[in-house]
């Protein structure tokens, strides 16, 4: 199981993880306030959270997660006294993944010879249609047969037609076969970040969770030919409100080294079904509470 860094991660949740660094704050040496700070309320908040995690799956593994430093260092960055901050963990399913990623590649790969193999044969016989017809043309425009020729250049442009679409077409025949054997459902990454204010979810599309301001989705969707990106889940709890669509905002007062939850978000990536499952087996109760 990789570990990332307990001394980076504390001077990264402390100064503010989730906001985007436009520049490098200044070290400075870490007060007593400051380490009293995170070992009163940061620690345990952040222990709350990895307790409340569900366990992995059967066929599953935990294959990282962001593990809270046990104190703050010598050194730290920004204005440690401030309670935004965030825990994740990201599961793999590793039974049945070898398997089925084996037999998506073999089954792609002789869909690709049917239907290509049906595609090239269509495209000699309209190739030797089209060398028939354009020949037919000809005699019809030397002999001034105006009607026979006028038919016979739209069977050529309805043949030309055809030969540009069979490419494309046989692309889209390829990847609609091969959606069964898309590999699904092979990871699952949970973010709960605390006291965050805004929060933006392009084209997600709203859905019901108990106790939640707001929680939307992104269905999953094909990457490439095999490739599959899961759905991706956002919910949040706390006063938030929604400034326009898919984007929201938490408005509250948090002046430093005050320890108070006002927000809760979970961004998370992975099937929908076996989030939803994960969810029910998670202590969510545990989470949703520290909310004030």
């Amino acid at each position: 199981m990789r570990r990332s860094n307990p001394v980076l991660l504390a001077v990264l949740l402390l100064c503010g993880a989730a906001a985007p660094v436009t520049a490098a704050p200044e070290m400075h040496q870490t007060t007593k306030e400051e380490k009293a700070f995170y070992e009163a309320v940061v620690l345990p908040t952040l222990m709350t959270i990895k307790k409340a995690m569900p366990p992995a799956p059967a066929g599953w593994v935990v294959e990282s997660e962001s593990m809270p430093a046990p104190a703050l260092p010598v050194q730290v960055a920004g204005e440690p006294g401030g309670l935004q901050y965030s825990y994740s963990i990201a599961y793999k399913r590793v039974e049945g993944v070898q398997e089925d990623a084996k037999q998506r590649d073999e089954a792609s790969t002789e869909l690709r010879k049917k239907l290509s193999g049906a595609a090239k044969a269509e495209i000699e016989v309209l190739t030797k249609k089209q060398a028939e017809t354009e020949a037919a043309l000809n005699k019809a425009h030397k002999r001034k047969e105006a009607s026979k020729e006028k038919k016979l250049q739209k069977t050529l442009d309805d043949i030309e037609k055809r030969l540009s679409v069979i490419p494309q077409e046989t692309v889209q025949k390829i990847a609609q076969e091969a959606d069964q054997y898309l590999v699904k459902d092979t990871a699952v990454k949970i973010r709960v970040s605390l006291n965050e204010r805004t929060a933006e979810f392009p084209k997600a599309k709203g859905y019901s969770r108990p106790k939640a301001a707001f929680a939307c989705r992104k269905e999953g969707e094909r990457v490439g030919l095999t490739g599959w990106k899961e759905t991706e889940t956002i919910i949040l709890y706390g006063n938030w409100s929604e400034v326009r669509q898919n984007a929201y905002q938490a408005d509250f007062d948090q002046p430093p080294f005050t320890p108070t939850v006002r927000t809760v978000r979970f961004d998370i990536i992975g099937d929908a079904v076996r989030v939803d499952q994960m969810l029910k087996k998670m202590s969510l109760k545990d989470i949703v509470e520290m909310v004030r």
